[in-house]
């Protein structure tokens, strides 16, 4: 009934299962085993041609059994199937072909390992020519049996073939148990029932068969020890020992003792032979007389006895007493139950053994019978427990199938269908427990379904309001809309909308229905957010706020202006995690708005959220693009302002057509309009840049001269905007190159003023190029050297005759050529000179970073400058005052090359007046003196108190700032002049915010020594205060610690001073030091 797993036939069919895998796997290991107790069998009976074709037999079918393993374990499960079924037909079908009495177990063996096969390894495909296979293969077994050939053996392992039978049948019936397990209850009853009864009727004829079959062996064996008993007293010994070879054939004493043999054998046709045996000298045991039934002639006197058992070698010797085999003996002479007993002579001594053989097929024919009778009693007794078992089943089946019926019906939907009660037992119960639960289920159902409409309906209406408000654009009607929609689908009270001021602590109402929303609208109704309200609340929690029934809340406070208000709901909005409002909802009966309907408006609240983020991003867009438009209209302004500035084109222009000709329009307002014009505005991005305007005589083409001058007004713009876009790029390419000329003139004024003759020219004069240090008097040609377009130089050749016009054109090529290669050259000196420099800084940055000391670092500054004029170097901090201004300079790091005047010492500090003769030293700027004597910015004061008194001739002040604050300065001094250059003062300047760090780090870790010496000093004094036991030993400690501390040349501590002095404390004898 469970259709919820179901295999495809094709999986089925064609994939390796665990089923298919393992079928496999125990059936070839089950016939492996069988065929090698056989195979061990067949190695100890007489060599014959059946016993060969018997051992091939079976080592094939062994070969085949280990090829099925192989071929499973390669996932090849389909031929390992086949190769069984082909396998069990061959094996089985040849068991009756080669073995006496083996049709029975061999055709039971085959059936089962052919359902086996068929049914659960085969697939679908070959089953129908896989049981028509092994039906011809039955047919042909019991042919072979009904024709019962005589070259058969007979098998002395017979339990083999039983064994295996019973093995494959239990196989069988675990795999039928487990199928019919997974059926209906009426099959897992009958198959319980049936198996248990089927094991019990089997076991029971199994034990009746074997008891039985143990009996007639028993009764046969006894039979024989009473035959050959017999035989034996009536041997003649004396004359049985006259006979002692082949020549005594013909003597009266074996013809006698062989004919009297012969009439015991002719008294029971079931014996088949009767023989005397002796050993010779060798061990050897031979055949004296040798009778066969019917008088058949047998051996010879002599024939030696090749194939005795087991019990006659073991005992010939000492035989004293009839003895019988305990299982049916094959030999070369067939297949047969012997007897031995020993014979004797008159002395009383023994003359040999005497045998009597009966025949097998006689004891076989006795147990197939039992067996018959008994397999047909247990058929019997099969098919009646199977009937009882198929009536059992219905019967106790019935009630459940009705009631699984029942509940068929109800899972397909008809609640209406109940259960037949047709016992009073469990079942019936359970029927009519049944019965109560449909019934109460359909009435859950129906309530339900109550429940789910009204739902449903909710939630129609939202998706109805959310559909509606999502549509308009404008926030404020948006939100308007919203609340009448609610209050009208839900028909509700009262129903408002708050929104979460841009700081996020503040409810605002933006909506609100009837004239208490109005009201509060225009008072401007806020809510602080926090859970001191319901709204409030529900915005911070992020959780919709419920009260069903107001007057059973106790949050629930009472708005004078809503008296009706029975119920109240509060669902915030919230878009991504975020809180952006809250809607309220008010009713006048109380579970109207309860937790059922809470679903419905929460969706809605959510759309309604959506719609708000929406128009709020529409606003925001809205804006930034009129932004964006207004910046593209003021930056189009901007463009033509630059554009028509009078110099390069003018303020306004304007053309006018006219009597047939086109003149310019002088003024712009000239232009006479009346009703009859038609104006179009030429605007770029937005911007009105001028008009498009005609006048027609025709009134009745006016309509459509309006959009002809429109769309021509349009594409003006877009062309004029692209041919001022041109122009104007124009305009900035030649400001470009007249900035590279620029900069390329002024690379080359510095190259030039770098050089120490201030120019440099060359001159040939036929024999070697040699400076010169003006030019020419007089040149026949002279050819500017250009670059860029710019002449750097000139090349001028002397002589009375003007090169030709060749040679003017090789001229202006070297020309050419040598101001691009010049140009290349000062422009590579220029960047090895920047490398330097960028190496310099590299070093000076390295040499700074690593410096211990401020000495150190001014040190570092100055090697890296290489400034030879300088000779000292002062590093300078500023204190400044309350007024922002700087009230003093002092000297932290100084260097000095050991020439000239001495370094000021550092510590050295100068207050504001000092400063004020040499305001150099705190200029705000870089600062750079060639020659200090020499240079109109130093005043006549600073001239004779600094300059002159130290021989100032050179001075570069670099001003250090840290946090926008100048924090000192870096000066260089030096006693002889010197020319700063350009290189010299980029490196100078560029070492500027590294120096400031270095200083203002040192300053940083001063002030927290300092505060760390400070807190020490307070830790120790307060230490030795505490370690005092006495008010006098802490005054004492006090006044002296203090004392030491502060190096103070007085230090008094005192109690008492306030109490004597009136409690105020401010005499002489007051805490001071």
């Amino acid at each position: 009934m469970d259709k919820s797993i179901h295999i495809p036939q094709q999986a089925t069919d064609s994939e390796t299962t665990p089923v298919k895998f393992w079928g496999n796997i125990a059936l070839s290991v089950l016939i492996i085993l069988a065929n090698i107790a056989l195979l061990r069998n067949i190695l100890q009976v007489p060599k014959t041609t059946t016993s060969y074709i018997a051992m091939a037999v079976h080592v094939l079918v062994i070969i085949a059994g280990f090829a099925v393993i192989l071929s499973t374990l390669r996932g090849q499960q389909k031929m390992g199937a086949q190769i069984v079924f082909y396998t069990a037909i061959v094996l089985f079908a040849s068991g009756p072909f080669l073995y006496t009495g083996r049709a029975l177990t061999a055709t039971f063996s085959l059936i089962t390992v052919s359902a086996i096969t068929i049914t659960q390894l085969l697939p679908k495909e070959l089953r129908r020519r896989s049981i028509v296979i092994a039906g011809v293969a039955l047919m042909i077994m019991w042919m072979i049996e009904w024709i019962t050939p005589s070259w058969r053996l007979t098998s002395a392992v017979s339990n083999v073939g039983w064994a295996s039978s019973i093995l494959f049948a239990l196989i069988l019936g675990v795999i039928v148990i487990h199928q019919a397990w997974g059926g209906n209850i009426r099959v897992k009853i009958v198959t319980s029932y049936t198996v248990i009864a089927l094991i019990s009727v089997v076991a029971v004829g199994a034990i009746v068969y074997f008891s039985y079959r143990n009996q007639i062996r028993e009764d046969m064996r006894q039979r024989m020890l009473n035959i050959v008993s017999l035989v034996a007293m009536n041997q003649n010994g004396d004359l049985h020992s006259t006979i002692q070879g082949p020549e005594n054939a013909e003597d009266k004493a074996h013809v006698d003792i062989l004919a009297q043999n012969v009439d015991y054998l002719a008294t029971d046709p079931d014996l088949k032979y009767i023989y005397t045996m002796r050993k010779n000298e060798q061990g050897q045991i031979y055949f004296v007389i040798n009778a066969r039934q019917g008088g058949e002639p047998g051996d010879p006197i002599g024939t030696m006895y090749n194939e005795p058992s087991e019990l006659l070698r073991m005992h010939f010797d000492t035989l004293s007493e009839p003895v019988v085999e305990e299982d049916i003996y094959t030999d070369t002479y067939g297949s047969v139950l012997p007897a031995y007993a020993p014979f004797y002579r008159s002395d009383g001594t023994r003359e040999g053994i005497i045998g009597v053989d009966i025949d097998a097929e006689k004891v076989l024919a006795a147990e197939r019978a039992v067996f018959f009778r008994i397999l047909a009693t247990t058929l019997v007794a099969m098919v009646i427990v199977t009937l009882i078992g198929l009536w059992l089943g219905n019967t106790f089946a019935a009630p459940v199938i009705n009631l699984s019926r029942a509940t068929q019906k109800i899972i397909e939907g008809d609640l209406n269908a109940r259960a037949t009660v047709e016992s009073a037992d469990e079942v019936g119960d359970l029927a009519k427990a049944f019965n109560q639960m449909t019934s109460q289920l359909q009435e859950t159902l129906q309530g339900l379904e109550q429940h789910v409409a009204e739902r449903t309906r909710h939630l129609v209406l939202a998706a109805g309001v959310g559909r509606a408000v999502s549509q308009v654009r404008d926030l404020d009607v948006l939100l308007t809309d919203a609340c009448e929609l609610i209050l009208k689908e839900f028909d509700l009270y009262y129903v408002q909308v708050y929104l979460t001021d841009a700081s996020a602590s503040t409810l605002k109402l933006e909506a609100g229905t009837g004239m208490v929303g109005a009201q509060l609208l225009k008072r401007g109704h806020r809510l602080p957010l926090h859970t001191g309200s319901i709204n409030g609340r529900a915005a911070v929690e992020k959780h919709s706020v419920v009260i069903s029934d107001t007057a059973r809340s106790a949050t629930f406070r009472q708005n004078p202006l809503l008296p009706e208000t029975r119920g109240e709901m509060a669902v915030p909005l919230i878009v991504a995690d975020k809180v952006v409002g809250v809607l309220d909802m008010q009713s006048r009966e109380a579970g109207v708005l309860n937790e059922e309907v809470l679903p419905a408006f929460e969706a809605l609240a959510g759309q309604l959220a959506v719609a708000i983020q929406n128009a709020n991003l529409l606003k925001e867009a809205n804006e930034a693009r009129a932004e964006v438009e207004k910046q593209a209209r003021r930056l189009a302004r901007t463009n033509w302002n630059e554009y028509l500035d009078a110099i390069h084109k003018p303020e306004e222009i304007g053309f006018v057509f006219g009597q047939d000709e086109v003149i310019p329009l002088v003024r712009l307002n000239e232009f006479q309009v009346d009703e009859n014009t038609i104006s179009s505005p030429i605007s770029v991005t937005g911007e009105p840049l001028g008009s498009l305007t005609v006048q027609i005589g025709d009134p009745s083409r006016k309509d459509q001269a309006i959009e002809l001058v429109k769309i021509i007004a349009q594409q003006m713009a877009q062309q004029i905007e692209n041919l001022r876009l041109i122009e104007s790029a124009e305009r900035y390419r030649h400001k470009a190159e007249l900035a590279v000329r620029r900069t390329m003139l002024e690379g080359w004024q510095q190259f030039v003023e770098s050089r120490k003759r201030g120019k440099v020219a060359y001159r040939y004069d036929t024999h070697e190029v040699q400076p010169v240090s003006q030019d020419p008097e007089s040149a026949s040609l002279t050819l500017p050297i250009k670059t860029r377009d710019q002449a750097i130089g000139k090349v001028s050749i002397l002589g009375s005759e003007v090169p030709d016009s060749a040679s003017l054109e090789i001229v202006n090529t070297v020309m050419e050529r040598l101001g691009d290669h010049v140009e290349s050259l000062r422009q590579y000196g220029q960047a090895r000179n920047a490398l330097a420099q960028s190496e310099k800084l590299f070093d000076a940055s390295s040499q700074i970073s690593q410096a211990t000391g401020l000495q150190e670092l001014v040190a570092a500054v100055v090697t890296t400058l290489e400034i030879p004029a300088a000779n000292r170097a002062l590093l300078t901090t500023f204190q400044y005052g309350s007024s922002g201004e700087i009230e003093e300079l002092t000297i932290i790091g100084n260097w000095w090359n050991g020439t000239g005047h001495e370094v000021t010492p550092v510590g050295t500090r100068y207050s504001r007046d000092v400063m004020q003769v040499m305001p150099m030293f705190i200029s705000p700027t870089p600062v750079f003196f060639d020659d200090v004597f020499n240079d109109e910015r130093v005043d006549p004061t600073t001239m004779e108190q600094v300059a002159k008194r130290l021989n100032l001739r050179t001075i570069a002040v670099l001003p250090l700032y840290s946090a926008n604050q100048q924090i000192g300065a870096l000066v260089l001094e030096g006693e002889e002049p010197h020319t700063f250059t350009q290189e010299e003062i980029r490196l100078f300047s560029s070492l500027a915010p590294q120096i400031a760090t270095a200083v203002e780090n040192r300053r940083q870790y001063e002030m927290a020594q300092r505060q760390a010496q400070r807190e020490a000093m307070l830790n120790a004094i307060g230490q030795k205060i505490q370690s005092a036991t006495s008010v006098e030993a802490v005054l004492q400690i006090a006044a002296r610690e203090l004392g030491r501390a502060l190096d103070a040349s007085k230090a008094i501590a005192q109690l008492g001073v306030f109490k004597r002095n009136g409690g105020n404390g401010n005499n002489e004898n007051g805490y001071h030091s």
